[in-house]
């Protein structure tokens, strides 16, 4: 399956995005027991802005696809990319890149989303 408007570079950037937020969240919680966990606190309240920054840049048609590929990499619809696209088209509102950007493993989900399908993505 092709997508006509998710590109490679938007999910590189996505990726890059959430593993900023990962990483921030490793720190964060094994500086939980050290005084100064305000300042990690506060880099991973900036690596969370700034993936949802990174998922608003993205036009919606491209979020569209973005979320059905997550929903494939979760499993729903038994991870049949066409049926979640289907769907993701009759979910698309203003709050579904919060949703995305709420999801823990997003990271997770996109990578096992292109792992399991043949997406194709522009370049």
């Amino acid at each position: 399956m092709n997508f006509q408007h998710l590109t490679r570079d938007q999910v590189t950037r996505v990726l890059d995005a959430c593993e900023a937020v990962e990483n921030s969240h490793t720190i964060k919680s094994l500086s939980m027991a050290d005084e100064s966990s305000s300042h990690t606190s506060a880099s991973h309240d900036t690596a969370c802005k700034q993936l949802s920054a990174t998922l608003a840049s993205i036009p919606d048609p491209a979020i569209i696809e973005l979320q059905a590929l997550v929903w494939t990499g979760r499993g729903d619809f038994n991870g049949n990319l066409g049926e979640n696209l289907d769907y993701s088209k009759t979910r698309f509102d203003s709050t579904t890149c919060e949703y995305l950007a709420s999801k823990t493993p997003l990271k997770e989900y996109i990578e096992n989303g292109l792992r399991t399908t043949n997406v194709t993505l522009q370049d």
